[in-house]
């Protein structure tokens, strides 16, 4: 069906973003707004707030989660750059076909039985990245390397 995005930088001129999005397909349905600061409490230091909903179908089952994730990121000199977040989300997943009875029947659906339900969770999360790329909006060269870990539930809250 389609997807579209409505962004706006420097908005009032304060120097923040906003940007809206949506995502509406057969089997997908998806929505987002995430507001920056790109200077946080005038360091550098940059600051973003995500919230979103989110419905996916997956023949067997449905996943419909809500939530929204904050996060905080810092430039180390011109290539390197780290990140911390914090993520909330509540998801239920309900079976669509077969009966919880013919599942029980067939093993590759074992695992969407179990998880079938409503359950939140939250967590942190740190991010690093190494960029070498020439332009990061329309590169013609170099390389951008990142990576992401999080830890979510039991201690941090959730089921």
């Amino acid at each position: 069906m389609g997807m579209a995005t409505i962004a706006q930088n420097n908005i009032f001129g304060t120097g923040d973003s906003v940007s809206l999005s949506g995502e509406l397909g057969g089997f997908i349905t998806m929505y987002s707004i995430t507001i920056s600061d790109p200077w946080f409490l005038d360091t550098p230091t940059s600051a973003s707030l995500s919230l979103f909903d989110t419905f996916m179908d997956y023949f067997t089952y449905w996943n419909s989660a809500i939530g929204g994730s904050l996060t905080f990121s810092r430039r180390f000199g011109y290539y390197f750059s780290t990140s911390v977040s914090w993520l909330a989300e509540s998801e239920n997943i309900f079976l669509v076909s077969p009966t919880p009875q013919q599942a029980l029947t067939a093993p590759i659906l074992s695992p969407f039985l179990a998880q079938q339900g409503f359950w939140t969770q939250s967590g942190p999360s740190v991010g690093v990245s190494y960029d070498r790329r020439d332009n990061y909006m329309n590169a013609h060269s170099g390389y951008h390397i990142w990576g992401n870990v999080g830890v979510y539930g039991g201690t941090f809250g959730g089921d």
